[in-house]
């Protein structure tokens, strides 16, 4: 019987110094949590006890969570929990049935999730947002009589659209890729490019033909 006291006491020592959320539960009822546990729903750990785990539980998922909870095999899980004032928590739980004095009992660990997915709905939305954004700048480049070019900081060509493709007389996979002062050398415009690049000012040239040395007419 000390054993058994001691083996308990370490229990729940370990389960108080956890950062995550344990439960001990028989047949679906809530029989002890950790303060993380009861804290993670709202609760203090005494409300808990006696409890159905699926009163914690997003009611379309409790369906779900109970068919969890009847295999002995050992399971890891993403559900949404219940918080007692309502709020919907993104949570993933991981279970194991034990054997307790001869009684079948499962513990469980909880671990919140939320934050983490709001922010990959947050990058999420913002990657949508720059794939249309990008999809927009391609259809408006490729579509414009303006002969177009896309130049990264060494001047290597990124993307051109087909007014520029036509004019320059390259094909697109010639140009892309390629450095456009190693295709079209010149030293006035390499200047003119380098002082955008650095000082973030517009260039306009109103009157100055843009020369291609291969093509000079």
């Amino acid at each position: 019987l000390e054993a058994l006291r001691e083996s308990e006491e370490r229990y729940r020592m370990l389960a108080a110094a956890t950062f995550e959320g344990i439960a001990l539960t028989e047949d679906g009822i809530i029989i002890e949590t950790n303060a993380q546990y009861a804290a993670l729903f709202g609760y203090d750990p005494a409300e808990l006890q006696g409890k159905p785990v699926t009163e914690i539980v997003h009611p379309d998922d409790r369906e779900l969570v109970h068919g969890w909870m009847q295999t002995q095999d050992e399971t890891s899980h993403e559900a949404r929990g219940l918080c007692r004032d309502g709020r919907v928590l993104a949570i993933e739980v991981r279970g194991k049935r034990v054997s307790y004095h001869g009684r079948l009992m499962r513990i469980t660990a909880v671990r919140d999730l939320t934050e983490r997915k709001q922010a990959e709905a947050r990058r999420e939305a913002l990657l949508q947002e720059v794939r249309q954004q990008s999809e927009l700048t391609a259809a408006i480049l490729e579509h414009t009589d303006a002969q177009m070019a896309v130049l990264n900081r060494e001047w290597t060509i990124t993307a051109v659209n087909a007014a520029y493709e036509q004019g320059c007389g390259h094909a697109r996979s010639t140009l892309i890729g390629r450095n456009h002062f190693d295709l079209f050398p010149n030293a006035e415009n390499e200047a003119i490019f380098s002082g955008v690049r650095d000082t973030g000012m517009p260039y306009r040239a109103v009157e100055k033909p843009f020369i291609f040395t291969d093509q000079p007419e």
